[in-house]
This record gives structure tokens, C-alpha cells and sequence, in this order.
């Protein structure tokens, strides 16, 4: 059976974060998708492939999703 891809959107924030090291550690393969370059040495040391984009790039994050079985997108909090 081959492994799932999954592409979690702000897969670096509080919950996105969560969500990418459980499935790293159940084996998945996982796109972390964020938007600070800083934090990608540390996902690709966890196993992760990392990809750097802003949610408002549609193409951008089209391209990312295409690549994946699976996709988790948190919407960000609107502007009060």
C-alpha cells in the first residue's frame, strides 16, 4: 500500500504544527506549508518537505495541493 501525501496548510502554527509531526510520525510523507523561510530547516530535519507560500497565492498553493492525497487548510482568523 503506498503512503498518503499530505499537504497541511500553516503547518507550522499551533495546530497545523501538531497535526504535521503526528503524521510524520506515523510514517507519512508531509508537505509543510508556511510562509517563514527560517523554519525550513527544521521540518526538512523532521522529514517533511517544505514549501514556502503566502495563502493569498491561489497559483502557488494550487501547485502544492496538486502534489497531495490530502490537504488541511485552517482558515486564518478574519480582521475584526
Amino acid at each position: 500500500m503506498m503512503k498518503q501525501t499530505y499537504a497541511i496548510l500553516g503547518g507550522t502554527g499551533h495546530i497545523g504544527s501538531v497535526l504535521s509531526d503526528l503524521l510524520l510520525k506515523a510514517n507519512m510523507q508531509v508537505t509543510t506549508i508556511g510562509q517563514n523561510a527560517d523554519k525550513q530547516k527544521q521540518w526538512i530535519a523532521k522529514g517533511a518537505h517544505y514549501e514556502i507560500a503566502d495563502i493569498l497565492d491561489s497559483e502557488k498553493l494550487h501547485s502544492i495541493f496538486r502534489k497531495a492525497d490530502r490537504i488541511f487548510i485552517l482558515n486564518p482568523p478574519a480582521d475584526p
